[in-house]
């Protein structure tokens, strides 16, 4: 507990949202978790995350067999907050590296980090 303490951050607004979509994955037979902020801050992989957002692990994003599945993001303005929930439904149509501009290497890197 005082590991996760030492990363509390902003991302804490959405991990109500991140642990239903898990748990409605979970309901359609995905074994689905969120990623708690300790370990998403120990996995992260600056490099990817540059080149694609799905490339990053954010605390409370929901993995499935330790590949991410659904990536959460927020804006933050004086009147409000706008929670946004992303799903790469299909990767590898077209490349998702190709439209990136990225290498073949650099595909199938992020591939092995997405589901």
């Amino acid at each position: 507990k005082a590991a996760e303490e030492k990363f509390k951050d902003i991302t804490a607004a959405y991990e109500w949202l991140g642990e239903a979509i898990a748990e409605g994955l979970r309901d359609v037979d995905l074994p689905a978790r969120t990623v708690p902020a300790a370990e998403a801050h120990a996995a992260n992989q600056p490099d990817l995350a540059a080149v694609s957002c799905f490339g990053g692990l954010s605390p409370w994003e929901v993995v499935v067999d330790g590949r991410k599945i659904v990536g959460l993001s927020q804006i933050r303005r004086r009147n409000g907050l706008i929670l946004q929930v992303g799903l790469l439904a299909r990767p590898e149509d077209p490349p998702l590296w190709q439209v990136l501009g990225e290498d073949p290497a650099m595909g199938r890197r992020l591939a092995d980090h997405v589901t």
